[in-house]
C-alpha cells in the first residue's frame, strides 16, 4: 500500500514574500538589478517544478524494505534495517526517508537524508530503539519525501509498510517447579515410554530400537515377526497447572512501571514460561476487561500465544474475584494445582475457592500486597501484620501463599514454594 502526494513546503511562503519585495522595489527605483532578480527567482521557481514531475516519476520506482523482529523484551532494544532500492535507470537525489517507531518515548521518528543513490544502487540503513513498555506496537509508515534544488515544492509517497511488535514483559527465574498435584494424561498430551510400572500402562508394540531395554522384547511377537519386538508404555500421569488473575482497574496501585497491574502479568509470564520450559501443560485463565483463556497445553508456539496476551493486557476489568471465580471456576481441571493472583483486598473472597479441593485442586495463593504500591507512606509493621493475619485465616486450609511487595527479590519469594 502506497500513495503519493505533491505537498508546497513552508518555504514558499518566503519566496512569494520575497518576489513581492522585489517587484515593488524595481518599480519604485527603476533599478534593473531589482527586474532581473525577480525574473531570476521565477526562473528557479520553474526549475524546480520541473524537478517535481522528475521526483513525481522517479520516486514511485523507490522499493523501501523493513526487517526487524517480531517480538522483543520488554527493556531491550529493537534493531530495525532499512533497505532502500533505487530501480530507476536514472538517480535519485535530496530523499528524505522517515519511519515511525511506536515502542520508543513519545512516538520516536527516525529521520535519514539521502543526497543521492546511482542508478539501481541501494543503501542499508541500520537504527532502532529501546522498548520501555510492553504491548502491541506498529512500526512505520514509511514516508519518502523528494526534495527540489530549492525546496520549494517536494513530492511526498506514503509506504503502508507497517509491522506489529510485540513488547513481551520481562520474566524472572523460578528456580524449582512448585508443587504440583499429579493428573489424568489428556488426548494431546500422550507420550509412549520404552519402560512402564508405576503409574504407566501398556500402550501397544513396536520394532526394537537401539537402547530399548531387553527385558521389554516381547518374544512371542519376536518369534512370530522373525525381528525383535518391544513392549510400549504411556504415561497415565503428568502434572497440569492454572494461573489465574483479572486485571482490576480499582486495584491497579502505583505508578508506571511500578503497579499492581504490571507485576501482575510479570509474575503470570514468568510463571507461564517456567512451566512450559519445564514440560508441564498450563492454562491460563484471566479478566482484563474480557475473558482471556487459554486451554491446557504446552509448547513454544502456546507460550508465544500466550505471551502477546501478557504484551496487551491492561488494567480494565471491573470484575471482583468472587464474580469472576463462580464464573469461570469450572474451566478449571481436576487434579491440577491453581496459582491465583490477587491483592490482599481479596483474600477474603479465597473462601468460596476452598471447593476446588473436592476436585484434588491444591491451591497456590499468590498475594500482592497493594499497600506497597501507594504513594503515600506505608508502615512495613502493618504490612507485616497483614501478611500474619492471612496466613492464620488458612492456616489449616492447606493454601499456600506467597507475599509479593513492590521491590520484592521475585525469585528469592517463588524459592520459599516447598
Amino acid at each position: 500500500m502506497s500513495s503519493f502526494r505533491i505537498k508546497i513546503s513552508s518555504k514558499i511562503i518566503a519566496f512569494i514574500i520575497l518576489e513581492i519585495l522585489l517587484f515593488i522595489l524595481g518599480n519604485k527605483t527603476n533599478l534593473g538589478i531589482f527586474f532581473f532578480l525577480f525574473l531570476l527567482a521565477i526562473v528557479f521557481f520553474c526549475l524546480d517544478s520541473i524537478w517535481l514531475v522528475f521526483s513525481f516519476l522517479t520516486i514511485g520506482r523507490i522499493e523501501i524494505i523493513r526487517k526487524s523482529l517480531d517480538d522483543v523484551v520488554e527493556g531491550d532494544f529493537l534493531p530495525v534495517e532499512l533497505l532502500f532500492r533505487n530501480l530507476n535507470f536514472s538517480p535519485v537525489v535530496n530523499i528524505e526517508i522517515s519511519d515511525f517507531l511506536e515502542p520508543a518515548k513519545l512516538n520516536k521518528q527516525k529521520k535519514f537524508f539521502i543526497p543521492s543513490v546511482k542508478p539501481k544502487g541501494q543503501l542499508s540503513f541500520k537504527y532502532g530503539c529501546i522498548c520501555f513498555k510492553r504491548g502491541k506496537y506498529v512500526l512505520g509508515p514509511v514516508f519518502l519525501r523528494s526534495f527540489g534544488f530549492l525546496g520549494f515544492l517536494y513530492t511526498e509517497r506514503f509506504i503502508g509498510s507497517l509491522k506489529n511488535v510485540y513488547v513481551y514483559p520481562r520474566t524472572f527465574n523460578i528456580e524449582a517447579a512448585p508443587f504440583l498435584v499429579s493428573g489424568p494424561l489428556p488426548w494431546f498430551g500422550l507420550q509412549t515410554v520404552s519402560a512402564g510400572g508405576g503409574e504407566d500402562e501398556f500402550f501397544g508394540l513396536r520394532e526394537y530400537k537401539p537402547g530399548d531395554p531387553l527385558k521389554r522384547i516381547h518374544w512371542f511377537s519376536a518369534a512370530r515377526k522373525n525381528t525383535l519386538i518391544v513392549k510400549e508404555f504411556q504415561r497415565c500421569s503428568f502434572h497440569q497447572a492454572t494461573i489465574m488473575f483479572l486485571l482490576n482497574k480499582e486495584q491497579n496501585i502505583g505508578r508506571s512501571p511500578e503497579t499492581v497491574c504490571e507485576l501482575t502479568i510479570k509474575i503470570a509470564a514468568s510463571l507461564t514460561k517456567h512451566f512450559i520450559e519445564n514440560d508441564i501443560c498450563i492454562e491460563v485463565l484471566a479478566h482484563a476487561g474480557r475473558i482471556a483463556y487459554f486451554s491446557l497445553n504446552k509448547g513454544k508456539e502456546y507460550l508465544d500465544e500466550i505471551f502477546k496476551f501478557y504484551a496487551e493486557a491492561q488494567p480494565e476489568s471491573h470484575l471482583t474475584l468472587e464474580e469472576f471465580f463462580q464464573e469461570y471456576s469450572t474451566f478449571i481441571p481436576s487434579h491440577s494445582t491453581l496459582f491465583i493472583l490477587l491483592t490482599e483486598n481479596e483474600v477474603d473472597n479465597l473462601l468460596s475457592i476452598l471447593q476446588l479441593k473436592e476436585r484434588n485442586i491444591s491451591i497456590v495463593a499468590l498475594v500482592l500486597m497493594s499497600s506497597t504500591f501507594s504513594s503515600g507512606r506505608f508502615s512495613r509493621q502493618d504490612t507485616e501484620s497483614k501478611k500474619s493475619n492471612i496466613l492464620a485465616q488458612f492456616a489449616n486450609s492447606n493454601i499456600r501463599v506467597l507475599f509479593f511487595s513492590k521491590s520484592d527479590n521475585l525469585s528469592e519469594v517463588f524459592s520459599q514454594i516447598k
